[in-house]
């Protein structure tokens, strides 16, 4: 499987639609986390340590909050070139757009995989039963 380039999206296998497709983000965090297909609550993260789980929320959380930050560069941006009628061609407002909706679906995922990442580090015994379900042959430590 080839990944698009950084916040490019992909089809999803079987699901028609530019509401069927992932980002590059979304599609490595599913691969890394086992599975090239969505899975419900990043449960590919269950048998990571709690101490590896509190990280991952901080790095995801910290990530969601630099989408955040692009986006409104980019819209302060925007809003600048149009208050001084310097409008930008339409391919590159189209271009300005597409970015703006790649940073707010990567805000989005970071967002969930913080919180899915801070639910299984609080709640060990959820984590502990999701993942012998899922992987009997691997042990939390």
């Amino acid at each position: 499987m080839s990944l698009s380039p950084p916040g490019e999206p992909t089809a999803v296998e079987g699901q028609p639609g530019p509401a069927a497709t992932h980002t590059s983000l979304e599609s490595l965090v599913h691969l890394l986390q086992g599975s090239s297909r969505p899975n419900l609550a990043d449960v590919g993260i269950t048998t990571l340590p709690q101490a590896q789980l509190d990280r991952l929320h901080g790095s995801a959380r910290q990530e969601a909050e630099l989408c955040q930050d692009r986006s409104e560069l980019l819209l302060e941006l925007l809003e600048h070139c149009v208050e001084h009628n310097a409008t930008p061609a339409p391919d590159t407002l189209l271009r300005m757009t597409q970015q703006l909706l790649r940073l707010a679906r990567d805000q989005r995922r970071w967002h969930d995989l913080a919180d899915n990442a801070a639910y299984y580090r609080d709640n060990f015994q959820v984590a502990a039963r999701i993942s012998s379900h899922l992987f009997p042959c691997d042990r939390r430590d």
